[in-house]
């Protein structure tokens, strides 16, 4: 912390930067598949599997998809283009991209407590990108 008030905004930004590919990093850990990405591409693999997973309507769904396209497009930007600064619409994107990842990892937590619950013994620990 003494360190962020010391170098003020622009460690502020890339710590943004930084955390946004973070929480990317998540999203592909969780969701991600190789030879799945291979074949239709990383961007086209994650908001599906994302928005399958966690929505729990069509049109929750579609705002899913819509949402991860704009992160999508922010992350690339990030690791191919130089981005360095995020926007203020960026940073919605940003607050979006954390609410997703909170509510995959809760979603996993709820399938392994389902799978302790039929089963009746301990959970064996398969990311989803295995279940696929």
């Amino acid at each position: 912390i003494k360190h962020y008030r010391l170098c003020g905004l622009v460690l502020h930004c890339r710590l943004h930067l930084l955390s946004f590919i973070q929480l990317m990093t998540v999203l592909e850990i969780l969701l991600g598949n190789k030879n799945e990405s291979r074949k239709i591409g990383l961007e086209t693999l994650l908001k599906n599997r994302c928005a399958y997973l966690i929505a729990k309507t069509p049109t929750e769904r579609e705002n899913i998809l819509e949402s991860f396209k704009k992160i999508y497009d922010i992350r690339s930007d990030i690791l191919h283009n130089g981005k360095h600064k995020l926007s203020y619409d960026d940073k919605r994107c940003f607050i979006q991209l954390q609410e997703l990842c909170g509510r995959i990892i809760k979603k996993e937590i709820e399938m392994l407590q389902e799978q302790i619950r039929i089963n009746n013994k301990k959970p064996q620990f398969v990311p989803l990108k295995l279940l696929n």
